[in-house]
C-alpha cells in the first residue's frame, strides 16, 4: 500500500488552516515549550550554587533511608524527599533535575537490600515512583514558575496528581496480585500527606533562602 509522504510541518499547517484539533495537539507536544518550562527558576542563582544545591538535595533524599528505621521512613523520609523535589523544581534547571527524580527510590531499594527488607515490591514500583517524582517537579515548574498560578494551589494540584498516579498504579498491581493490599495506603493517602508536608516545608525553606539573599 502506497502512503504519500507527509511532513509534520505540513500536518500542522493543514490543521491550522482547517481549524481542527490537530494543531492544538502538536502545540501541546512542542518540545520548545517543555524546554522553556524546565529552565525556569524562582529566582536567578549562579550556576555553581545551582550545582551545589542539586547535589545537596539528592544526597539528602538518597541517604535518609539508611539513617531512619523502616517504621519512620514513610512519613519522615517521604516528606523530606518531597521537600527536596519541590526545592529542586524551584531552583534547578533542565537535565540537572534527573538525579533528584531518580536517586531517592534507589536509596530506598539499597537500604532495603542491606537491612534485609523485601525488595521485590520496591522494584515493581520504582519506575512509577520516578514518574510520580517528575509529576510534582513539572507541576511546580509549569503551573507556578511558568503560568504563575497561586503557589499553595500549585502545591495541592501537584501533590494530588502525584498521589493519584501512584494510587492508580498500586490499584492495578494489587488487582493483578503483584503486591499486597496495604500498598493502596502506602501509595495513596500517604503519598498525598507526605507531598503536602514536603511542599509546605520547601516553601518555608525557599522563603528563608530568599530572605537571606536580600
Amino acid at each position: 500500500m502506497f502512503i504519500n509522504s507527509f511532513t509534520f510541518k505540513e500536518y500542522e499547517e493543514k490543521f491550522e488552516k482547517s481549524g481542527g484539533m490537530g494543531f492544538e495537539i502538536t502545540k501541546f507536544f512542542d518540545t520548545r515549550s517543555l524546554n522553556e518550562c524546565l529552565v525556569r527558576q524562582d529566582y536567578k542563582i549562579a550556576e555553581m550554587t545551582e550545582n551545589i544545591e542539586i547535589i545537596l538535595y539528592t544526597l539528602i533524599a538518597f541517604s535518609l533511608p539508611f539513617l531512619l528505621s523502616h517504621t519512620q521512613q514513610q512519613l519522615i523520609v517521604g516528606s523530606i524527599v518531597n521537600a527536596m523535589l519541590v526545592l529542586a523544581a524551584l531552583n534547578v534547571r533542565g537535565w540537572k533535575l534527573l538525579p533528584i527524580i531518580v536517586f531517592p527510590s534507589i536509596g530506598v531499594f539499597v537500604a532495603a537490600v542491606l537491612f534485609g527488607a523485601q525488595t521485590k515490591f520496591i522494584l515493581y514500583f520504582m519506575p512509577f515512583i520516578w514518574i510520580g517524582n517528575a509529576i510534582i517537579v513539572l507541576g511546580v515548574k509549569y503551573l507556578y514558575l511558568q503560568k504563575k498560578l497561586n503557589e499553595a494551589l500549585v502545591y495541592v494540584i501537584s501533590s494530588l496528581s502525584k498521589a493519584a498516579f501512584l494510587f492508580v498504579t498500586a490499584f492495578v498491581m494489587v488487582s493483578l496480585a503483584l503486591v499486597p493490599p496495604q500498598f493502596l495506603t502506602v501509595m495513596g493517602i500517604m503519598q498525598l500527606i507526605t507531598a503536602l508536608i514536603g511542599s509546605t516545608l520547601a516553601a518555608i525553606i525557599q522563603r528563608a533562602k530568599k530572605a537571606i539573599i536580600k
